[in-house]
């Protein structure tokens, strides 16, 4: 019998334990317990925290919710003091629960900080209705998006860089409309292209430090979709309009750097997020370059079906094969 001890400088690994347990004769139930243990497998208290957790965020989401309603439905009962003061009091009381309270979990700190940078967005726009300062819609998303920047760098919470991630997005499609009103939409699309790619960066830096506790790739994984879908979007666009601006020209430098790093960086570092995402949009572009010329583009989509199935089989036979490969498993033809 092999006397497996796991050593606790050095977390052990999916694949240490598959290649242990196949070269041993290592028992069945003591492998299960070091995938527990390990927490490779998750345990019965990794899924109370996960309840746990959820619970509280939905909590804090009907909680916000429930105040934003309260407002709209007293709003002409209330006096402007008492609308102001309410909210700037849940926000001091928020804060200083996070500053002072030392005994409070650090995971509810963070949601109980990711509700109040929605309060603070609360407190704007009851500020703007009761004094009319006639600001543009534009002001007020960065606004709410420069006060809460300090909270979200310093917390390294997910859920609150996704809150601050969508309010830039926000903040610059509105300056685009009510402010640079000569920007062509391609442009502003390649700016927000460029917003996400860069917060992609930034938390593939952040998660391969290991300078956050709290799990990113979810949050990596919505934002690399996104920047994805803008930019494939805007080239079928471009292609459809015969490529006649000068951001047309821009957009496809950005995709081809972006998708050669993409599945360079997959590969490198085991990402089958970028392997799928960026095929998929090549095939999409492809599609749009067959369609384009094509007066009659009904006749074309036998084809077009058949391409996207053997694309698609091909992709998914590859990533799946890639996997098994990278995990050490037995790969069957």
């Amino acid at each position: 019998m092999l006397n497996i001890s796991i050593m606790e400088e050095e977390k052990i690994t999916r694949q240490d334990v598959h290649i242990l347990s196949r070269n041993s004769n290592w028992a069945e139930d003591s492998v299960r317990e070091t995938l527990v243990s390990s927490e490779i497998y998750a345990s019965k208290s990794s899924w109370t925290n996960l309840l746990r957790y959820t619970l509280l965020g939905t909590g804090i989401a009907f909680t916000l919710v429930g105040i934003i309603f309260f407002f709209a439905f007293n709003w002409n009962e209330l006096h402007k003091f008492v609308k102001l003061g309410m909210i700037e009091a849940l926000l001091i009381a928020s804060v200083s629960l996070v500053l002072f309270n030392k005994r409070m979990d650090e995971k509810i700190k963070n949601f109980i900080l990711a509700g109040a940078s929605v309060l603070v967005g609360v407190l704007f726009a009851v500020y703007g209705q009761i004094y009319q300062t006639g600001a543009n819609a534009y002001d007020f998303f960065l606004g709410w998006t420069l006060s809460i920047a300090l909270w979200a760098l310093f917390s390294g919470f997910p859920v609150l860089w996704f809150i601050f991630l969508l309010l830039c997005n926000t903040t610059m499609v509105l300056y685009e409309q009510q402010v640079a009103v000569n920007w062509s939409k391609p442009y502003l699309y390649n700016v927000l292209f460029l917003i996400n790619a860069l917060f992609i960066v930034l938390m593939e830096f952040v998660y391969n430090r290991k300078l956050v506790k709290d799990k990113l790739r979810w949050l990596i994984s919505v934002t690399s979709l996104a920047a994805t879908t803008i930019i494939t979007t805007l080239i079928c666009i471009g292609i459809f309009d015969n490529g006649s601006e000068n951001a047309f020209t821009l957009s496809v430098v950005l995709a081809l750097v972006f998708f050669a790093l993409a599945v360079w960086y997959g590969y490198t570092h085991r990402q089958l997020i970028y392997l799928a995402l960026v095929p998929f949009a090549v095939m999409i572009i492809i599609i749009a370059l067959i369609i384009q010329p094509l007066r009659e583009p009904i006749g074309a989509f036998l084809v077009i079906s058949v391409f996207i199935i053997a694309v698609t089989t091909l992709l998914i036979t590859q990533l799946v094969k890639l996997n098994k490969r990278w995990h050490d498993t037995k790969i069957e033809d």
